[in-house]
């Protein structure tokens, strides 16, 4: 009864909340230790801790950090019921991080963020979102860059929904593009269309660092590893 269905609306979205009045503001989801990055930092004995929700500690533990991933569920950088200051001054902490030569690694929904911390929200809409069959196995492009240096030209990527980059953000150097004219390997032939030519992952610098941005999540039952391997690359040092 009077629900809104988000397809029937300009960009597919309506500003509702179907959460039950006692479950809003309330904290229903924990994140665990565990994953697949875990794993694979565990078996390289390479540390991979969760940083502290307090906004003064979170800011004192960059400082021992050489790498900072917003995961694609990113809502916040200390948690859905974070105080607004102390996500703000959290905020300022990454954003003086990565002057400072870090890098940031944001996926999809941690893209979004990202772009926030760096003021360029208002440059442009950052992302499409592309509505689209998914499970699609499509063709990239692989750019001539450090961070991906003795990768193949050409990647598999399996697309499991999300964004594509906007070539026109301010600094942006994309990494992997889909090929023009779109080369689907596996899975529906049409639907993606708007898909040619965009950028799935690139690079903004920022100060002495840089930001790796992935606005379609990597992550996937059935990805292979040819779709994990950029991400990878952008969390270690590349190869001497």
């Amino acid at each position: 009864q009077e629900y809104k269905y988000p397809h029937d609306f300009e960009g597919a979205y309506v500003p509702e909340d179907y959460l039950p009045e006692k479950l809003v503001g309330q904290r229903i989801y924990e994140p665990s230790d565990s994953g697949f990055l875990r794993a694979f930092f565990a078996d390289a004995d390479i540390p991979m801790p969760a940083l502290p929700r307090d906004a003064r500690a979170f800011a004192a533990s960059l400082q021992a950090v050489e790498v900072l991933i917003l995961p694609h569920r990113s809502a916040g950088l200390l948690g859905g019921d974070a105080r607004p200051a102390d996500e703000i001054a959290a905020e300022r902490a990454v954003l003086d991080f990565v002057r400072g030569g870090g890098r940031l690694v944001a996926i999809d929904g941690g893209a979004e963020l990202a772009l926030r911390i760096l003021g360029l929200t208002g440059a442009g809409p950052g992302f499409e979102r592309i509505q689209g069959p998914e499970g699609v196995h499509l063709r990239v492009a692989v750019a001539d860059h450090p961070l991906l240096a003795g990768l193949p030209r050409e990647l598999p990527w399996l697309w499991t929904g999300g964004s594509a980059l906007d070539r026109a953000l301010p600094g942006l150097e994309p990494l992997l593009i889909v090929k023009d004219p779109l080369e689907i390997l596996a899975g529906p032939s049409t639907g993606l269309e708007r898909l040619s030519g965009r950028p799935l992952a690139g690079t903004i610098p920022c100060g002495e660092g840089e930001v790796v941005l992935f606005s379609a999540s990597p992550f996937a039952r059935g990805a292979t590893f040819s779709t994990l391997l950029p991400l990878l690359r952008a969390l270690l040092p590349a190869p001497p």
